[in-house]
């Protein structure tokens, strides 16, 4: 009986262990998407501007409609710092991510489909 609650209980941690590693991987990869599209704005539109003055113009390049929700009636001055809008405006490109792959998804699947 020892033993097999000393099995248990090591495959409760390893299945917690897995779900937690899969979770990770799911940011990392969110993360490491939103570092390009910030390196691609970096590299083009907003190639000029100081490191210290251009978040600004990075976020209207990253996703203008969460700049226009987030930014628009109050603009950043130039290395201004506001945690809470930053907040909000990745937020609300999370959730921009997600909807793009949700209806990336869905139109594989509709395509397959049609293809059968």
């Amino acid at each position: 009986k020892l033993v097999a609650r000393r099995v248990q209980g090591a495959m409760r941690l390893i299945t917690v262990f897995a779900f937690a590693t899969f979770l990770a991987a799911g940011k990392k990869n969110k993360n490491r998407a939103s570092k390009q599209q910030r390196a691609e704005c970096l590299r083009g539109p907003c190639k000029g501007i100081p490191v210290d003055e251009n978040d600004d113009c990075v976020d209207q390049c990253v996703s203008p409609k969460c700049y226009a929700e987030i930014y628009a009636d109050e603009p950043l001055e130039p290395g201004e710092v506001d945690k809470k809008r930053r907040n909000l405006f990745t937020a609300c490109t999370r959730r921009e991510q997600e909807e793009e792959r949700i209806r990336l998804q869905e139109e594989r699947k509709r395509a397959k489909e049609e293809s059968s």
